[in-house]
């Protein structure tokens, strides 16, 4: 049975003592609607509806055809209530129109992964039983729904069916599913902050290491321009004297002072008339 532009509202609007279904998975039809679908089904099996917009614009979503959904109840109004989450999710606005049709032909599911908001539920004694007690009531989940449990939201980020193959959407009636849980999302957001710290760090590091390289070039070039500039005067000072030069003791060692002074005169006199 298909029904065609319905308008929509989310829990808040349409009753807002009962704001804890405004977090959960369950909506209201109306009564019409309701047993009609209720009269359509086979013996046993239990009612799932899927939801589309009227006016054929698909939802905000990348991996779900609709919304699905299997706590489902009935109401006066000519109108479909649904949780906020799923409003927001999927881009829906109040009083929009929206199809319905139920839905026989889902995969059971055998297997879960959750992604909480924060990871306070580790502190929980009998989490699973907890999370799997919560599950057993939605009846049908789809990929990117939230479940609330005790303030904390569980978004399925996988489902597989009885064969192990990933699915988008599927039924939990009658099944006995295994619940994984991912890594939550605070957690997630630390590891990410402490990895841009680590990278800034180890940047940090490397900038002061190649600083500390250029200072110890620095310095191993200062000593090397102190050491030329030692050895220059150091060859300054041995240079002072430059030309041709006589030892006061050159000649014959048995000739006299006197006459090794005038040998000595007359080669400073030659030396000068070769300069002039």
């Amino acid at each position: 049975m298909k029904v065609e532009n319905i308008p929509v509202i989310s829990w808040d609007i349409y009753s807002p003592d009962e704001l804890d279904k405004n977090v959960g998975n369950t909506i209201a039809i109306s009564d019409k609607i309701y047993y009609k679908m209720i009269n359509e089904l086979t013996e046993f099996n239990p009612l799932f509806v899927e939801i589309t917009k009227s006016d054929d614009s698909g939802f905000n979503q990348s991996n779900c055809r609709c919304l699905l959904f299997g706590n489902i109840i009935s109401i006066e109004q000519d109108v479909i209530v649904l949780p906020y989450w799923a409003m927001a999710k999927y881009g829906l606005e109040s009083f929009q129109n929206v199809t319905i049709e139920n839905v026989d032909n889902l995969q059971s599911i055998d297997y879960i992964k959750v992604r909480a908001n924060n990871s306070d539920y580790v502190h929980w004694s009998s989490l699973k039983e907890i999370l799997e007690e919560t599950l057993i009531k939605c009846r049908a989940i789809s990929l990117g729904d939230m479940i609330n449990v005790h303030g904390i939201e569980f978004y399925v980020c996988q489902i597989k069916n009885q064969s192990g193959s990933e699915i988008l959407d599927g039924s939990l009636y009658n099944t006995d599913v295994k619940i994984d849980f991912d890594v939550p999302v605070d957690i997630l957001e630390e590891e990410r902050l402490k990895k841009i710290k680590d990278s800034e760090q180890k940047i940090k590091e490397e900038e002061e290491e190649r600083l500390r390289q250029l200072k110890l070039e620095e310095e191993m070039m200062d000593r090397i321009r102190e050491q030329n500039r030692l050895r220059m005067i150091e060859e300054e000072k041995n240079n002072k004297f430059v030309g041709k030069g006589y030892k006061l003791d050159d000649g014959p060692s048995h000739i006299t002072r006197e006459q090794m002074a005038e040998i000595i005169k007359a080669r400073l006199a030659k030396n000068m008339n070769q300069n002039m």
